[in-house]
């Protein structure tokens, strides 16, 4: 019996975590959806079709989230019924820096991308989306305007890692041990908004597909996150 009340708090406590990643993660898109259809208002009538474009792909990946993480709850439980497939990581890093790049360039902001052939790896490629965007999200937040991304995407020792570097103030390094903990905001949390959960997310989905994340200072400034997410061959799924 104890087992058993045990296991259900257990599964109480999962569903509110799933529950809380997605209240996050709809904040993404719909501050997206807010300044396109924003700039389409102002925008002439024969130049605003790109951005109510634009706008619907955000509100189909609204209607993905949900089910994204039910996924990731899926995979982290062991559950049958997750389907893998193996992901191009570098077309995928592609795809996403141009998703941000409205938002970056609202804020004269660049994302600079250097690029090394790699081989695939395994997983649910939606949710490997939903690492990046957390944290592009995360290092245009932290970004002064004008200021500059760094991503890099290469091979390590049979691992494809992929790492994001903003040039802001960086972390304290006493918070640096807690930065995916949900909910932890940190010494510089007050420069902009959130709740603690974006890089908690990343994290689950890393470690939900035998990875490692990890997050350091980078030289001359800012924060850089580093995915490390191993090849189809190194999972044996050749």
């Amino acid at each position: 019996f104890d087992r058993m009340a045990a296991r259900i708090e257990a599964l109480i406590a999962h569903e509110r975590g799933v529950l809380q990643d997605v209240s996050h993660e709809l904040r993404s898109p719909l501050a997206r959806l807010h300044l396109l259809l924003d700039l389409a208002r102002r925008t002439p009538a024969e130049g605003a079709e790109a951005h109510f474009a634009r706008a619907e792909a955000e509100i189909g990946r609204l209607d993905r989230i949900i089910g994204e993480a039910l996924a990731l709850s899926r995979m982290e439980a062991d559950l049958p019924g997750m389907a893998l497939e193996a992901v191009e990581p570098l077309p995928l890093l592609q795809a996403r820096i141009a998703a941000f790049r409205v938002e970056a360039d609202s804020r004269r902001i660049t994302i600079d991308l250097a690029a090394a052939a790699v081989p695939a790896i395994t997983g649910s490629q939606s949710l490997f989306e939903r690492a990046i965007d957390n944290l592009l999200s995360n290092a245009i937040k932290f970004s002064a305007d004008g200021g500059r991304i760094e991503t890099s995407i290469a091979e390590v020792d049979g691992q494809v890692e992929i790492a994001i570097r903003d040039h802001g103030s960086g972390v304290p390094d006493a918070d640096l041990p807690n930065l995916f903990r949900p909910f932890f905001r940190g010494a510089n949390a007050s420069r902009a908004e959130g709740h603690g959960l974006g890089l908690a997310i990343v994290e689950r989905i890393v470690t939900a597909h035998r990875g490692r994340v990890r997050a350091a200072n980078a030289d001359g400034g800012g924060l850089r996150v580093t995915l490390c997410l191993p090849s189809v061959a190194v999972a044996g799924l050749e």
